[in-house]
């Protein structure tokens, strides 16, 4: 399995992928690589990929499995590093593929929680699928989950600040008693 790191073009580029079972479109955006980012690669894996990536890091194959798993993985660090490698693939590829790679972009900034950044990467890519009349509900699974989780991060913030503004509505009317009273009880 790991000579075929090596042998994959880009549209394949995930044998570490289990979803990587066929070649068509659904795959390219399927919305159940949103359930990989939450697992990182074994060490062994990761070790192996990493090795083809630093032995031929110009060739766009190697390059986008170790972007991938870097990705994937538990270390914040190395998921900044995986994005931007990302990108740097995202710019400099044929123009075919260039998709593909956006929605992994999109995925790589939804587990750096840059859901603005993800959200407009996949409205970006349904428009593009719309205007050539291609199926677009996988991506729109995918735009659903980032919507989710914008929506579940500002009733979190909410909650926390409508806390916060509590307590301190509560401190300050201690502080105007103790005020009002000259520090007795």
């Amino acid at each position: 399995a790991t000579t075929e790191i090596y042998t994959l073009s880009l549209h394949d580029a995930l044998p570490i992928s289990k979803y990587n079972n066929n070649h068509n479109h659904y795959y390219m955006y399927n919305p159940e690589l949103f359930y990989e980012l939450n697992t990182p690669v074994a060490e062994t894996e990761f070790q192996v990929i990493k090795k083809a990536y630093a032995l031929n890091s110009s060739d766009k194959r190697p390059a986008f499995n170790y972007a991938w798993v870097l990705i994937r993985s538990n270390n914040k660090d190395a998921q900044v590093q995986g994005v931007n490698l990302l990108t740097q693939i995202y710019k400099t590829i044929e123009a075919e593929k260039k998709k593909e790679a956006l929605f992994f972009l999109t995925l790589g900034n939804f587990k750096l929680k840059k859901y603005e950044l993800s959200l407009k990467y996949i409205d970006s890519l349904i428009n593009a699928e719309d205007d050539l009349h291609n199926d677009t509900s996988s991506l729109r699974i995918v735009r659903d989950k980032i919507k989710e989780e914008i929506s579940r991060t500002a009733g979190t913030a909410f909650v926390g600040l409508t806390i916060g503004v509590g307590l301190l509505a509560a401190g300050l009317t201690v502080a105007n008693k103790w005020y009002r009273t000259g520090g007795r009880k």
